[in-house]
């Protein structure tokens, strides 16, 4: 079959390489994958950025959409779909004709999608959901603080938000004008930090910062009382400042999100419980670019460079 891979960190050691299909074993099922996204983790990876986790060589991408040629025989000829931090770090990944997995790291895909829009979705929604109903817990009415809202993640994170029945407040430099947020606020406005204090009242219940940097600060100010704060990303800068003393007053939470350490398996729980959002219209797929699996090298050069969300085809 074919295949991205890398022997040696780098984008410039990506190549597209004719390798074995790989062979499910016990257990598990070879899919025949129709699409297969880039998402930023992707692009680190090869880049060597995430080393600790990748084991070369390696054939890189989390997510994806395909059919099932073998395995369990329920699954035989089904469209499926999945993503996994296990997917392209400790064993090979998506961007490929084929893959083998844990049958139970697989998923209906909804009819809805097609095979380019699921694959563009698996980890944006993963990522989304982890952070705001496993770790924030929110519930409905509770109001939810987004910030880096139009992002790939914190769009998402904007749907099922509203889905759950909580007020959304969406910040960011960059307008997205398919927001359904109640509330968007422009972070590079001159007034800023006074509509978000306006905005927030006596605080928010929940914020999921996507972005870090400066905006950790902001977003752990924006809590109010017994507020819970998802963290899953950091700037170069690794070290913040906490007022512990407001911190444990006001029964603060602070929560880190690393996807790496949910694999496939645990990754198919939640794509699962997307199936409702994604049916009833309240989780809609982005416009992608879509490019052959024949020109992904350059594509992984492109998608690090930011921009379109890049899907693979196995033509």
């Amino acid at each position: 079959m074919r295949a991205l891979r890398f022997h040696q960190f780098g984008l410039e050691n990506l190549r597209l390489e004719d390798v074995p299909t790989p062979q499910p074993q016990s257990g598990e099922v070879l899919v025949r994958v129709l699409a297969s996204s880039i998402n930023p983790s992707d692009v680190k990876n090869v880049q060597g950025a995430m080393s600790a986790h990748a084991k070369l060589p390696r054939i890189p991408g989390r997510d994806f959409a395909g059919i099932v040629e073998e395995g369990d025989a329920n699954l035989v000829g089904k469209e499926v779909w999945g993503t996994g931090g296990d997917l392209g770090f400790t064993r090979d990944g998506t961007a490929a004709e084929y893959i083998a997995l844990s049958e139970k790291g697989v998923v209906p895909k909804p009819p809805s999608l097609t095979p380019e829009q699921a694959a563009s979705l698996g980890l944006n929604i993963v990522t989304a959901w982890a952070a705001l109903f496993d770790r924030a817990v929110l519930k409905k009415r509770e109001t939810l603080l987004v910030l880096g809202a139009s992002g790939g993640v914190g769009h998402v994170a904007v749907d099922l938000g509203c889905w759950a029945g909580a007020k959304v407040l969406a910040v960011d430099r960059i307008e997205d004008k398919t927001s359904r947020a109640d509330i968007v606020l422009n972070s590079l406005s001159s007034t800023f930090m006074e509509d978000l204090k306006r905005a927030i009242g006596a605080g928010v219940n929940v914020v999921f910062d996507t972005v870090s940097g400066p905006m950790f600060e902001v977003g752990l100010n924006a809590l109010g009382h017994c507020g819970r704060m998802v963290e899953i990303t950091v700037r170069e800068d690794h070290e913040v400042k906490i007022d512990l003393l407001r911190f444990y007053r006001d029964d603060l939470q602070l929560h880190g999100l690393n996807t790496i350490n949910l694999n496939a398996v645990d990754s198919a729980i939640i794509l699962e419980e997307v199936a409702r959002p994604i049916e009833t219209d309240w989780l809609r797929p982005r416009e992608v670019e879509v490019r052959p699996l024949s020109e992904g090298v350059e594509a992984y050069k492109l998608a690090a460079k930011g921009g379109k969300k890049i899907v693979l085809v196995m033509q």
